[in-house]
Formats: C-alpha cells, sequence, structure tokens
C-alpha cells in the first residue's frame, strides 16, 4: 500500500470519528430542544381541549368587563385591522 493511500485511509478514519462525535452532539442538542417542544405541545392539546365555544365567550366577555368598554373596541378595531391586513397580504 502506498504511503498516500494510507495518509487517505488515516484521514478518513478520523473524520469518521469526528462526525459520530459530532452526530452525537447534535442528538443532544435535539433532545433538549424536543423537551421543550413536548411541553408546548401539551399545553397547547390542553388548551385545545378546553377552548370551547361556551369558554371562549365566558372568557370574551370576561375581557370586556376587566377592560372597560372603550379599551375592548378599541383592541377588537385593532384586531379586526390586522386580521384584514393579513387576509390582503396572503392573496
Amino acid at each position: 500500500m502506498s504511503r498516500k493511500t494510507r495518509q487517505l485511509e488515516l484521514r478518513r478514519a478520523a473524520l469518521r470519528r469526528r462526525s459520530a462525535i459530532e452526530r452525537s452532539a447534535w442528538q443532544a442538542h435535539l433532545e433538549k430542544i424536543e423537551g421543550v417542544f413536548a411541553g408546548v405541545d401539551r399545553g397547547l392539546s390542553v388548551l385545545r381541549r378546553a377552548a370551547t365555544p361556551p369558554v371562549l365567550l365566558a372568557g370574551g366577555l370576561l375581557a370586556t368587563l376587566l377592560l372597560g368598554r372603550r379599551r375592548s373596541g378599541k383592541l377588537l378595531l385593532t384586531g379586526l385591522a390586522l386580521a384584514a391586513q393579513l387576509v390582503r397580504r396572503s392573496r
């Protein structure tokens, strides 16, 4: 076996080891990220189950009472304007 071939084989082996180390490090990072998203997914599933029309209606009424008519009206108009802009942009 030539010297050049041996050097290339050693380099390839070193790169494979380095790749394996980096792959395991990435796997550890991804597991942490997946853990965070799992908590978010659980929270969203609870919200989906709880967000029935009567609950949403009661929440809207409560927000209106707590914010007052003037502020809740401004928020409603701002929300409607934002929704209209989003609809226009999506076309």
